[in-house]
């Protein structure tokens, strides 16, 4: 009888134990349970390189001013309206609104001369350029005329002139009555560059080739450049003339004569 007990005993403990066993192996059989997905991390953009000064001079601050410009009756063509435009965006200005034609009020005329006073102009096209560009802080409101301006220079009352802006102002205004009828087009461009010149800063330019050149109201003994010349140039470039309000300032390591 102890034996059979035992033997009993015995047989009871390897069944649990193989029984515990199978139970084990099968709970380590079975699958983990899923993780819920980690969202991917998107991809950081690429850091783009750091522009050069002269890149954020020409790219940033003139793509921030807003140009606007305005055909003032007798306005000049289509063509040449546009041509102001695709002129200036060449030099960094790449916003515009182009507005339609608008008469110019009766004072601006000058009946004891038969011209429109630029000056006179220029006020009124600031006037324009406050209620067309509400919320804007850098505008240039361009208007373009085919009458005869003039204005008041030193040692001639009612001097004609091609055009008249204001150096780190407002409004420049563009006429194309005197203009050559040989060469008009180019006149036209060098005319737009000329005043754009004015308008950033810079002064008369003593060389015949340069844009900057003072004509003095004349236009067919003239050869009409369309670029500015190295020192013209190199003022800009090293900011010398303040061209637009809010251009970063640096030093200058350019050599300039």
């Amino acid at each position: 009888m102890p034996d059979i007990a035992f033997f009993f005993n015995y047989s009871l403990r390897a069944f649990l134990l193989g029984l515990l066993w199978m139970t084990a192996g099968r709970s380590l059989e079975r699958p983990m349970p899923s993780v819920p997905s980690v969202p991917s991390v998107p991809s950081v953009p690429s850091v783009p390189s750091v522009p050069s000064m002269s890149s954020i001079r020409s790219v940033s601050s003139r793509s921030s001013v807003l140009g606007i410009l305005v055909p003032l009756e007798p306005a000049p063509s289509r063509y040449e309206q546009a041509l102001v435009i695709g002129t200036l965006i060449r030099q960094g200005l790449l916003r515009w609104r182009w507005l339609s034609s608008r008469r110019l009020p009766d004072e601006v005329f000058d009946r004891r001369y038969g011209r429109f006073r630029a000056e006179r102009i220029l006020a009124e096209l600031r006037r324009l350029g406050v209620e067309s560009a509400v919320g804007e802080r850098n505008v240039v409101i361009i208007g373009v005329t085919k009458g005869d301006i003039s204005t008041d220079i030193p040692g001639f009352l009612d001097h004609a002139v091609l055009g008249l802006s204001e150096a780190k102002g407002r409004a420049m205004v563009l006429s194309t009555t005197r203009l050559p009828s040989a060469l008009r087009e180019q006149a036209w461009v060098s005319l737009i560059l000329h005043e754009w010149g004015h308008w950033v800063g810079l002064g008369h330019c003593p060389r015949v080739a340069c844009v900057m050149f003072d004509r003095l109201g004349r236009s067919a003994t003239l050869d009409w450049s369309r670029r500015f010349c190295s020192y013209c140039a190199r003022r800009l470039a090293c900011g010398q003339a303040p061209s637009f309000r809010g251009w970063p300032t640096f030093r200058c390591t350019k050599h300039t004569p």
